[in-house]
């Protein structure tokens, strides 16, 4: 396991209330404007603290996440929710080998994890239905009570000259409190 990636272990720290000062469920929702028409995809969904909210407002979400326990813990979760528009799969950001596209995409606090991250913006690309959104939110490289270690994190410039250089364009960006978002198309 890579050194960056967080332990599933720990899984519970992912469901703290201490999250939701940064970004929550709702507003990320808000922000990628999840409709119920939408396929959507979430790349390092871990055990769910986004997923279960997509699900409940859009047709379908996959939930990809490299760790086989975290995806054991959001099926639990959505069982235990009723939410029944929800698969799993057991793959990287840099092996997206899924056959559809999708309308919307998010990823979380999971890029800085990430070793080839220009690899994992091209496979994000390719799942991308043109027109589509994909929302990106990062650590940024500044000292928070919560989140990886500030040589773990990538700078908001840097991933902004990231996703440029991966050829997405950027429709709407934003800092607070350690955190930072891109919405690209």
């Amino acid at each position: 396991m890579s050194e960056k990636r967080f332990s599933y272990q720990k899984a519970e720290v992912l469901l703290d209330k201490k999250r939701l000062q940064y970004m929550t469920p709702t507003q990320a929702a808000f922000l990628l404007n999840v409709q119920e028409s939408d396929e959507v995809l979430d790349i390092g969904a871990g055990n769910g603290f986004f997923t279960l909210e997509f699900a409940k407002m859009a047709k379908h979400v996959d939930a990809v996440d490299v760790q086989q326990e975290m995806l054991a813990l959001l099926a639990q979760r959505a069982k235990e929710e009723g939410v029944t528009n929800l698969s799993c799969h057991h793959l990287s950001a840099t092996n997206l080998a899924l056959e559809k596209r999708y309308d919307k995409m998010f990823t979380s606090f999971v890029y800085h994890e990430v070793d080839d991250l220009s690899l994992a913006l091209q496979q994000a690309r390719e799942r991308l239905k043109n027109g589509g959104s994909f929302l990106v939110i990062e650590w940024d490289t500044i000292e928070t009570e919560i989140g990886p270690p500030l040589h773990h994190r990538i700078s908001y410039e840097e991933m902004g000259s990231l996703l440029s250089k991966e050829e997405y364009m950027i429709k709407d960006f934003g800092k607070n409190d350690g955190i930072y978002y891109y919405l690209v198309e």
